[in-house]
């Protein structure tokens, strides 16, 4: 991939591993305090796990915490991606969308100048082992790449990362990384998923060659202990970041001409034969 300039695109990235078990104004304190520690050395893209601003319990809870895209958290957000020149996803939040009872699990993509240029809302919604999302959150219907000023980014949201035909159509759309927001607990039976958590992140990676960013919640969550492991996963499927048992923002460095590399020696995606598949 190359540059406006035509040179190959190097960028500087932060997954930001945090909790957030307070009220939506504590989250957001901490969301600010971490995008201006990161913004210090000089990044190019910032992301928040899933709920960062605030993680739901129920229907009503999530009711009476969901905004809209002119709320709070975005127009923070767009303020500070605007001072500090750099790209920022949020996290995901409950958002509101027009008169709908029920709040869609939504993140948004803001670029340097402060504006939204890419909103994506989460399609595969957690139905397994007595869990059902959908009791509070509607299903988006919709693949969203992101073409930004260093490349294209595909978005999904936590649950997402189970479906492989999901990140391979992001992709085939163009997708040069992909970021995904997660709330991600190793479960309360064995065996524990954090094998699930390493397999997937790196498999999304390797089978798609290409960047991978995994930002998850670390602690406690309601009756869930998030794991963190925050990770960013590079186009071999190798692991070049991880954040340890902290909150707080962990860096790489992603490197476009690598990933082209390993594209044209490998050619998985050259030797694909869709017309065999069944999707």
């Amino acid at each position: 991939m190359k540059g406006k300039d035509g040179a190959s695109v190097m960028i500087k990235v932060a997954t930001c591993q945090m909790c957030s078990n307070g009220t939506p104004e504590q989250n957001l304190e901490k969301m600010v305090r971490m995008t201006e520690q990161a913004a210090r050395e000089n990044i190019d893209l910032i992301m928040f796990p899933e709920y960062a601003y605030y993680s739901p319990a129920d229907l009503a809870d999530s009711q009476k915490h969901m905004e809209d895209q002119s709320g709070r958290l975005v127009t923070t957000f767009r303020e500070l991606a605007a001072k500090y020149k750099i790209n920022i996803v949020p996290g995901s939040f409950s958002e509101k969308v027009g008169d709908e009872a029920k709040p869609y699990n939504g993140t948004v993509f803001i670029d340097r100048k402060g504006e939204i240029i890419g909103s994506y809302r989460k399609m595969h919604l957690c139905v397994m082992m007595g869990y059902d999302e959908g009791e509070y959150v509607n299903a988006g219907d919709k693949l969203v790449v992101v073409d930004t000023d260093f490349g294209k980014v595909g978005l999904m949201i936590c649950y997402d990362f189970r479906f492989p035909e999901h990140a391979r159509s992001l992709v085939l759309e163009g997708a040069d990384l992909i970021v995904i927001p997660f709330e991600f607990a190793p479960g309360n039976i064995l065996p524990m998923r954090t094998s699930h958590w390493d397999i997937l992140t790196r498999a999304t990676a390797l089978q798609n060659m290409t960047y991978v960013m995994a930002a998850n919640q670390f602690g406690k969550i309601h009756n869930d202990y998030l794991m963190g492991m925050s990770r960013i996963v590079d186009p071999w499927g190798t692991v070049i970041s991880e954040s340890s048992a902290v909150e707080g923002p962990a860096y790489a460095y992603l490197d476009f001409a690598y990933q082209e590399e390993v594209r044209a020696k490998v050619a998985g995606l050259a030797n694909r034969r869709p017309e065999l598949y069944k999707l």
